[in-house]
């Protein structure tokens, strides 16, 4: 039969154990839910260089492409333009370090950005772009409707790397039906532009 000091030992050690593990999915869950840096000021298409022809809005990304949560960025990107074919087009721009950008150019996320219907990919070559639209966070989308005015500035995810329905890409849905008339705002899940700008494309700080 144990000893009492081998039970107490036993249960000692499942209990760190459960306590180790409910700290790190706690950590996990306020990872997963705390947005980026939050834009401050209304985004102008000034400097983007986009082409509009009076008739499709414009979705203007930032992304990194060592960023894991922007992966569901992308696929939910794809899912966008399929529901509103005719009515959307995008450009993203994928923020690379100086003198990296034909590596950055060769990542999966620039590849499938570049073979996706309705998307006009450039390299941001050390993130001046976006620093000129304020824009701090990977993931960060901005809609511009058909004549470049702002409409929508936030994330197409709800959570870090969650695909799905997302208030984001409701409310740009909502801006094409003409439900939503004034600008909307929401939180971007991603990672820090500025942290990751000293990687190079395998993920190693330079």
């Amino acid at each position: 039969m144990p000893s009492p000091r081998r039970n107490f030992a036993l249960a000692a050690v499942v209990a760190i154990w459960l306590a180790a593990v409910c700290a790190y999915f706690g950590y996990l869950l306020r990872y997963s839910s705390s947005p980026g840096t939050p834009e401050m000021h209304l985004p102008a298409a000034t400097g983007l260089n986009l082409r509009l022809d009076g008739k499709t809005a414009t979705l203007v990304l930032f992304l990194h492409p060592k960023c894991p949560c922007s992966r569901a960025t992308v696929g939910e990107l794809e899912r966008l333009l399929s529901r509103c074919r005719g009515r959307l087009m995008a450009k993203a721009f994928l923020v690379a370090p100086a003198g990296g950008q034909e590596e950055w150019a060769a990542t999966w996320m620039a590849n499938e950005l570049r073979t996706m219907p309705g998307v006009e990919l450039q390299i941001d070559v050390g993130g001046r772009i976006a620093r000129s639209q304020g824009i701090a966070t990977s993931g960060d989308t901005i809609l511009f409707d058909k004549f470049g005015k702002p409409r929508f500035e936030g994330g197409l995810t709800d959570f870090r790397g969650h695909e799905g329905t997302s208030a984001g890409a409701d409310r740009i849905i909502e801006i094409l039906d003409g439900k939503e008339t004034k600008f909307v705002r929401t939180p971007v899940y991603g990672c820090s532009l500025g942290d990751l700008g000293a990687q190079n494309a395998n993920g190693v700080k330079q």
